[in-house]
C-alpha cells in the first residue's frame, strides 16, 4: 500500500525552534573548516563541567533521572522505538554554513541550533553552555568569543546586550514549515535535492557511497518516527513501499568527513559521509513532504554534529 498525504501528516506534530546564533570574536583566531564538530564538542564539555556531580561515570550515577547533560544532550524517549539503544541526540541540531578559517578580532560566526519537543525548554542549559565555551575557548587554539545576539526564524531579536526577549523565543510545528515550502514548489514534480553536509546513512548495513532515493526516503521516514517517539507521539512504524520511490534522474557525490574528540569516551572519532545531489522526477506528495522535513530535522547519522543538512530546490 502507497504512503498517503494522511499518514504523512497526522506524523508531522512535531515542535520545534530554529535560532541563528551570533558569536563575536574576542581576538584574532583560526577555526577549522567544520566548525559544528568544535561547536558540538565544546558545548558538550562545558555541560559537563558545569553539571555533572559523580566524575563523568554515568553508570554510577544515582541522579540520572535528573541529569541536565541527559536532559540536553541525551535526551531519552516518551515512547522508547525498538532498534534505537545506548544514548540518544534525537532533540537537536547543530548547523554551520560558515567554511571560512580566519576570523579577525570583533568579526562575527553564526549557527543554528535547532532544539526539538521536550528540549525546547533547555534552551538557557545550553546558552550557558555556549557562554562558557566563550570564556574556555574554542577549538585547538581555545579561541575566545563573546554570544553576541540570538535571532529565531522570523529574523526577531531573542537576546541583545544581555536583554532577553522572551515573546521571540517562538515554537513551530514541523507541519507548518512543510505546508510553506510546499507552496513555495509547487507547480513542478522534479527536485534537485542538495545535500548541503556531509550525510551518512547505512542501507543493507553498509554506508551509502553514492545518492539513491530508496535509502535517503527511508531514512527520512524512520527519523520523523523517532521524533514522534520522542515527543511520545502514538503511531504505527509503516515502511515505504517501492512504488512510493520516485525515479533519480542523476546525482553526484563525493566523500566528505569531519574529526571529532569524544571526552567521554576520550578518544578521537572520525565521522564520514558523502556531499552532494540527487535529482528527482515523479516525486509524489507525501515524499516531497518528508524530503522538505529533512530540511529541519536533518537526515541520516550524526545529525547533531551538522550531518544530513539537505535542500529542496525545483
Amino acid at each position: 500500500m502507497s504512503l498517503t498525504k494522511e499518514e504523512v501528516v497526522k506524523r508531522l506534530n512535531v515542535r520545534y525552534t530554529k535560532l541563528r546564533i551570533v558569536l563575536k570574536m574576542a581576538e584574532d583566531t583560526h577555526l577549522p573548516v567544520n566548525k559544528v564538530s568544535a561547536l558540538r564538542g565544546g558545548m558538550g564539555e562545558m555541560l559537563l563541567r558545569q553539571n555533572c556531580i559523580s566524575d563523568r561515570d554515568c553508570e554510577k550515577c544515582g541522579f540520572e533521572s535528573e541529569c541536565l547533560v541527559r536532559r540536553t544532550i541525551y535526551s531519552k524517549y516518551e515512547i522508547q522505538p525498538p532498534f534505537a539503544t545506548g544514548k540518544d541526540s534525537i532533540g537537536y541540531v547543530l548547523e554551520c554554513e560558515n567554511y571560512d578559517t580566519e576570523f579577525p578580532e570583533g568579526s562575527e560566526l553564526s549557527f543554528y541550533l535547532i532544539l526539538f519537543g521536550k528540549t525546547i525548554v533547555y534552551l538557557n542549559i545550553f546558552l550557558m553552555a555556549f557562554y562558557a565555551l566563550g570564556q574556555s575557548g574554542l577549538g585547538k587554539e581555545n579561541s575566545h568569543f563573546m554570544v553576541d545576539r540570538i535571532i529565531n526564524e522570523w529574523k526577531q531579536l531573542v537576546l541583545s546586550d544581555m536583554n532577553v526577549y522572551k515573546e521571540n523565543y517562538r515554537v513551530s510545528l514541523l507541519s507548518d514549515y512543510i505546508a510553506y515550502r510546499m507552496n513555495e514548489l509547487k507547480g513542478t514534480d522534479e527536485f534537485d535535492i542538495v545535500f548541503e553536509s556531509a550525510t551518512s546513512i547505512k542501507s543493507d548495513g553498509e554506508f551509502l557511497r553514492s545518492f539513491s532515493p530508496q535509502p535517503v526516503i527511508k531514512s527520512l521516514w524512520r527519523r520523523i518516527y523517532m521524533l514522534d517517539c520522542f515527543e511520545g507521539i502514538e503511531t504505527q512504524k509503516i515502511e515505504i513501499e517501492e512504488d512510493d520511490i520516485p525515479q533519480m534522474l542523476t546525482q553526484h557525490s563525493k566523500a566528505i568527513g569531519a574529526r571529532r574528540y569524544s571526552s567521554t569516551a576520550d578518544r578521537k572519532m572520525e565521522l564520514e559521509g558523502i556531499k552532494g545531489n540527487m535529482v528527482l522526477r515523479d516525486v509524489k506528495e507525501p515524499i516531497l513532504m518528508l524530503l522538505i522535513a529533512g530540511e529541519i530535522t536533518h537526515v541520516g547519522k550524526y545529525s547533531s554534529f551538522g550531518f544530513g543538512r539537505l535542500r529542496v530546490k525545483k
